[in-house]
């Protein structure tokens, strides 16, 4: 999904909104869905960002990581 950057909006902020989480890994994504986006401490108002579609839990993110590692 494209969202519009607002006045006062950071990275952090956008990812606590669209993926209920703003730890590393939720930066990362969006980050790789933005290739132009050189500096992800600065963004603008009006600026477009692409977020992943659907978030996933803590606990989704764990059980992928465990069948990912082998371990359920």
């Amino acid at each position: 999904m494209e969202i519009t950057v607002e006045p006062s909006q950071t990275l952090r902020t956008l990812a606590l909104r669209y993926l209920g989480e703003s730890d590393e890994k939720s930066l990362q994504e969006i980050r790789m869905l933005n290739p132009g986006l050189t500096d992800p401490n600065l963004i603008h108002p009006g600026q477009k960002i692409r977020i992943p579609e659907q978030p996933r839990s803590r606990a989704e993110n764990r059980l992928q990581a465990a069948k990912t590692e082998g371990v359920e």
